[in-house]
């Protein structure tokens, strides 16, 4: 039998979709670890109005120690401030030839459609592993040379070079102000057209792009979930979820810089800088806090780093025999300081090792992933185009959530590193 747009919806609802959603909460990308670590950890239902979290920032200062019939002290209250919560969009669009609606029966309209939406749900979630990381900014590379005009080329730096831009992709470069640049008094929207290691040409680069800009999806500029460099952070903010961190300071986590620049200079890893910050935490989390709970996230390159020091006779003793007995092994196993779990992230920053407490961190949803309906109870429509539509079919997989911190002065973070290049 054919199906129609109505039928084939039904379809993607009852036999698709609960795949995808399957996949976003048991997490079974290996390329996604953070975000997986987060879907699978505390997840807390909000509505489109948003909720607010009270937090204590100033204890109730009254206090005496009195006389014999003496006046009791003056009474007090504790001074509570209150994080806003909201959530933020996110949706991806897929196209799928029309001929799907052609389909015998409903396991070969499944099979049809399986390989593209499969992999539209891998490249979502992806992304959402990248925003796990950032500062709900939406950056996915920061310019480092730049050649303007028509076929302009862009040279990405720091951390992730190139390596979240994608073919194809609509992007508009903002200035370190947070100002998108534009041609002509409108906002220039730059298409990926070729992508060379680090170096990415576009349709056209404005003229007033410059090195130490930043590029973001078409449209999504600040949008995107706030991710763990927003959350982990010492440096005040005016707006920190609706509250001013330079007034209350308490609402901070504890950061140790390791001096390096795009990788090079600094201080190298040793296991004494990840111990002086976990003693630097302490100092907000409790002297006496244990590590039960807490993980370390991390790119390879900084684990990498770690397992190096195993070799040396400085940090440790070259493993002679490894973990199978029978074989003679001189390597290194995986890193894991103090007994922490260390969760390795191809998506996390190169010069970053997140320390984190898990209990602290949830999801908060209004939807989880799934396909978007377009009002009409249809998981899928036809392409329209100018006087007529496409013969070509079109859907989207989206979400309505945001990352959440409970405890800021429960996290600490180890900045810039330097990595070994090429990783």
């Amino acid at each position: 039998m054919a199906f129609t747009v109505s039928t084939a919806s039904k379809v993607m609802t009852e036999k698709i979709e609960p795949v995808l959603r399957n996949a976003f909460l048991v997490g079974t990308d290996e390329e996604a670890p953070t975000f997986d670590l987060f879907m699978k950890g505390e997840k807390e239902r909000t509505n489109e109005l948003g909720r607010r979290i009270p937090i204590r920032v100033v204890p109730n200062a009254s206090y005496g120690s009195l006389t014999e019939g003496g006046q009791l002290p003056l009474a007090g209250t504790p001074e509570i401030v209150q994080l806003r919560i909201y959530y933020l969009n996110q949706f991806m669009m897929g196209e799928i030839n029309r001929a799907v609606l052609d389909q015998a029966t409903e396991s070969d309209l499944i099979k049809f459609a399986r390989t593209p939406m499969e992999d539209d749900q891998k490249t979502f979630r992806h992304i959402q592993n990248l925003w796990m990381h950032g500062t709900g900014s939406g950056a996915l590379g920061v310019a480092s040379a730049v050649t303007t005009g028509a076929s302009g080329t862009v040279t990405f730096g720091g951390d992730y070079g190139a390596e979240n831009i994608i073919k194809g992709a609509r992007l508009v470069f903002y200035s370190s102000a947070g100002v998108a640049h534009n041609q002509s008094g409108s906002v220039t929207v730059s298409t990926v057209t070729a992508i060379a290691g680090d170096v990415v040409t576009f349709d056209t680069v404005p003229t007033d792009v410059v090195a130490t800009d930043t590029a973001h999806y078409y449209g999504s500029y600040g949008l995107a979930p706030h991710g763990i460099a927003f959350h982990v952070s010492e440096t005040g903010s005016t707006d920190y979820l609706s509250v001013n961190t330079n007034t209350y300071s308490g609402i901070k986590s504890s950061v140790l810089d390791a001096g390096a620049s795009l990788g090079v200079g600094g201080t190298p890893l040793t296991p004494g800088m990840l111990d002086l910050l976990a003693a630097k935490r302490r100092r907000r989390s409790g002297a006496n806090t244990s590590n039960n709970g807490r993980t370390f996230i991390s790119h390879t390159t900084q684990e990498f780093n770690y397992r190096q020091l195993g070799y040396t006779s400085t940090y440790g003793i070259q493993r002679i025999v490894g973990m199978n007995q029978a074989k003679f092994d001189l390597g290194i196993g995986a890193a894991s300081h103090n007994g922490q779990p260390w969760v390795l992230d191809n998506q996390a920053p190169k010069s970053i090792i997140w320390d984190l407490y898990m209990p602290d961190w949830a999801i908060e949803y209004v939807v989880l992933p799934k396909f978007y309906d377009d009002g009409n109870g249809n998981k899928m429509w036809m392409k329209s185009g100018s006087g007529a539509p496409y013969d070509a079919l079109q859907y989207a997989v989206f979400a309505r959530y945001d990352l959440i911190c409970k405890n800021r002065s429960n996290q600490a973070a180890l900045i810039n590193l330097p990595y070994v290049a090429g990783m």
